[in-house]
């Protein structure tokens, strides 16, 4: 099963329709993911998608090949753009990855990430429970456990 992957910003998101040969997408939430909401700060959330149509293609296996890596890569690249826009329209963004779509489970670890430090980095790494603070200010990308 696909695990899910959501964006909340302060001001509505533009939408970006996916496609076949698409790196990226943002649609609106499901009527299954509405409970959501509840999991973020921001008012406005929307649903994630990479390559593959699903929030999976954000991420590979060790085992993956050149071109499931470099898909990836795309995907990522695309989002980070993507958060540089919404995070200059709403001051910062929050970010969950959830073990599937719709999943409102609350997070088990909070990431802090400075949008700059994330363009230059290029990549970055969140897992089923990750919640992410992106935002413009000038702070280290770190990371911080909820307990």
């Amino acid at each position: 099963m696909c695990n899910g992957f959501y964006l909340a910003a302060s001001k509505a998101p533009p939408l970006v329709e996916w496609y076949e040969g698409a790196a990226f997408s943002v649609a609106p939430l499901r009527e299954n993911e509405a409970g959501l909401r509840g999991c973020f700060s921001l008012p406005h959330v929307v649903r994630l998608g990479a390559y593959s149509g699903c929030s999976c293609g954000f991420g590979y296996s060790e085992t993956a090949g050149a071109d499931e890596k470099a898909s990836s890569r795309a995907s990522q690249s695309a989002l980070i753009a993507y958060l540089a826009e919404a995070a200059a329209a709403s001051g910062h963004v929050e970010l969950y990855m959830t073990w599937w779509p719709g999943d409102t489970r609350p997070p088990e670890r909070t990431l802090h990430w400075e949008l700059e430090a994330l363009r230059k980095a290029g990549t970055f790494d969140m897992e089923e429970g990750d919640f992410a603070i992106v935002s413009r200010d000038e702070r280290p990308l770190t990371q911080a456990n909820d307990d």
